[in-house]
């Protein structure tokens, strides 16, 4: 599926608060929010708005994302 440059950077970041140490969780929250106002302009809309808007977009990343893993960990027993 093809994502706007805007929408990717924040997808993943949101993957990186989600599975970021519990040390660095603070900063990613800081980015992911700052992609989310950055994006949102001056438009009525809160950060938590939009995330609410992108879960949709998020669960196909995570998805995505965790097959992606599964498949390179298959293959990487494969080789070995």
């Amino acid at each position: 599926m093809a994502r706007n440059r805007q929408i990717e950077e924040i997808l993943e970041a949101w993957w990186e608060l989600d599975h970021c140490a519990h040390a660095h969780k603070a900063e990613a929250k800081g980015n992911l929010f700052k992609l989310l106002e950055a994006s949102i302009g001056d438009r009525p809309l809160t950060p938590e708005q939009l995330l609410e808007y992108l879960w949709p977009r998020y669960s196909e990343f995570r998805a995505a994302k965790r097959k992606a893993e599964r498949l390179r960990i298959a293959q990487s027993a494969l080789r070995k």
